[in-house]
């Protein structure tokens, strides 16, 4: 399994590799993981016997964006290298959350390895406006998932975030799980303190800014309310500037980065998490929110639609401006009875679809595919 690297100030990836080799170690015979800067601890309980961790050892600076170019293509190769070492037999190469890995696969391609290509947020939408990075990347994920031998999403609707036409005789589903025993509720709905939350990276693409400008233009009708915000990010400062501006340090806490351990003593206290995002695959953060009996209101982008059923266990924004955002907070804060419904259906969805158990019986037919 290729996966690129992780960096130092986003937790997420870590997560989510994880989930993927516990899902790999109880499935396949063997599976090894070739990354980057991967903390060992992460995965310090998977049987040593089934899993191996390669770090291939580089360095990302902040500063200095043209060396960086160098030291992908520098990662690349190196894990090239990684892969000539292999015996062809039985192997399949997973382009796991791997990026624009161009150059391995070409490697894969060549050595005729059974390659694998994954799916999941549409970098296109990442940015307001279209950049050439972000649709050049876009497109090597493209070519990699196209190219493989077998194309995986994590629903039928990240086919459509990418404008292609989903066909299951040439795309697996493949999605990740929720531990529904750590991310569970602690308390009846109604028992919950007056908190909408947000959880993930303090980036353009998450909306942060506009859900703060919602959330302010409440402040009158429901003075009693708070807003939690969960994670760090480049845009960290300017939304510190924002809360004090808008008067708002009372009501708008910002916490950080909070670690996986810690983040269900604050979701779980969430009557509503908030998510007008504007690319994703399935976010972990919607699962482990929707684990806890906290619905979501959310974008309709990537896999969203396909988890979330508007009306019944969520809600899916029109658009993700301010405005709108706020009319959308209002009316479903003014129906708590709606938003408990929604609690207990947003569980039992997670437990039904996205628990271990659910997600390691899909995952088997995926590599039945494979084996076939």
């Amino acid at each position: 399994m290729l996966s690129s690297f992780v960096p130092a100030n986003n937790a997420s990836p870590v997560s989510v590799n994880t989930k993927m080799v516990q899902l790999c170690s109880e499935t396949f015979v063997h599976t090894e993981l070739v990354t980057a800067n991967f903390p060992e601890e992460a995965v310090k309980d998977i049987p040593k016997d089934r899993f191996t961790l390669t770090n291939i050892d580089v360095s990302f600076p902040k500063d200095s964006s043209l060396g960086n170019i160098f030291r992908y293509a520098k990662m690349q190769f190196k894990m090239i290298g990684v892969l000539k070492k292999r015996d062809k037999k039985d192997l399949a190469v997973l382009f796991w959350l791997s990026g624009p890995m161009i150059l391995p696969f070409i490697y894969c391609k060549v050595a005729r390895f059974y390659t694998v290509g994954f799916l999941y947020g549409n970098s296109r939408k990442k940015a307001d406006r279209v950049t050439l990075f972000n649709c050049m990347k876009a497109k090597l994920m493209e070519i990699i998932a196209k190219r493989s031998n077998l194309m995986c999403m994590e629903s039928p609707s990240v086919a459509a975030h990418w404008g292609l036409p989903y066909d299951p005789q040439k795309i697996q589903l493949v999605h990740l799980f929720v531990d529904t025993e750590k991310f569970s509720p602690d308390r009846q709905f109604d028992e919950r303190p007056l908190v909408i939350g947000m959880c993930g990276r303090l980036a353009h693409s998450k909306r942060i800014v506009e859900s703060i400008q919602a959330f302010h233009q409440l402040k009158d009708k429901y003075p009693n309310y708070k807003m939690e915000i969960a994670g760090n990010g480049p845009l960290m400062r300017k939304c510190q500037q924002l809360i004090e501006q808008l008067g708002e340090t009372d009501r708008i806490r910002l916490l950080g980065w909070v670690d996986n351990d810690s983040l269900p003593h604050y979701i779980r206290r969430w009557r509503l998490m908030l998510a007008p995002t504007n690319y994703e695959g399935i976010p972990n953060s919607l699962l482990e929110a929707m684990a806890c009996g906290t619905p979501a209101l959310s974008s309709p982008v990537g896999g969203i639609p396909d988890v979330i059923e508007n009306g019944v266990d969520g809600w899916l924004l029109p658009d993700n401006k301010p405005e709108t955002i706020a009319r959308w907070l209002d009316s479903l804060l003014e129906d708590q009875a709606k938003l408990a419904e929604a609690s207990v259906q947003s569980r039992k969805k997670v437990l039904e679809r996205y628990s271990f158990m659910p997600a390691l019986h899909n995952f088997r037919k995926f590599a039945q595919r494979i084996r076939n």
